[in-house]
C-alpha cells in the first residue's frame, strides 16, 4: 500500500461522507433553518480539490479496481466483510488496493506533468518601480 495515495484515498472518502450526509448525518437544511438569516458560505458545497484529483482518478481505474477502491474506502465493516463484497479473498482484496494506488499515483503524476508550469518574466518585461518625489 503507497501511504501517500492511502492517505490521499482517507480524505477522499471523507469528503465524499461529507458530500452525502452533509458530514454529521443531519440533513443541510429544514424548514426551521431556511428562515434564519446566513453567514459565510450559507450552504455552499465543499470543494477540495485534493479529493476531487481522486476522485476523477478512481473514475479511471478499471471495473474491477474502481470495486475496490470504492468498498475498501467508502464500505463499512471489517477487510474480511469488504473481500466478502468484491467477491474475492483478503488477500486478492490487498492485491487489487496495492494496484489501484500504482495506477492513481501515474494518473496523479500524469495529471501534474500536463498542467502549464510557470516560466520566469523576461528581465525586460519586468517593472521598474520608480519612486515619486
Amino acid at each position: 500500500m503507497i501511504e501517500y495515495i492511502n492517505g490521499r484515498c482517507n480524505q477522499w472518502a471523507d469528503w465524499c461522507a461529507r458530500r452525502k450526509v452533509g458530514g454529521l448525518g443531519y440533513p443541510r437544511e429544514c424548514c426551521y433553518t431556511r428562515l434564519e438569516a446566513r453567514g459565510g458560505n450559507g450552504n455552499a458545497s465543499l470543494i477540495d480539490e485534493a479529493a476531487w484529483e481522486i476522485h476523477q482518478a478512481v473514475g479511471d481505474l478499471p471495473p474491477v479496481l474502481q470495486t475496490a477502491i470504492m468498498v475498501f474506502y467508502l464500505g463499512s465493516g471489517t477487510v474480511d466483510q469488504k473481500a466478502r463484497d468484491c467477491l474475492c479473498a483478503r488477500r486478492t482484496l490487498f492485491d487489487r488496493i496495492q494496484m489501484a494506488h500504482v495506477r492513481i499515483m501515474d494518473w496523479l503524476n500524469t495529471e501534474a506533468a500536463s498542467l502549464p508550469h510557470a516560466r520566469p518574466i523576461a528581465k525586460s518585461t519586468c517593472i521598474v518601480r520608480t519612486e515619486c518625489v
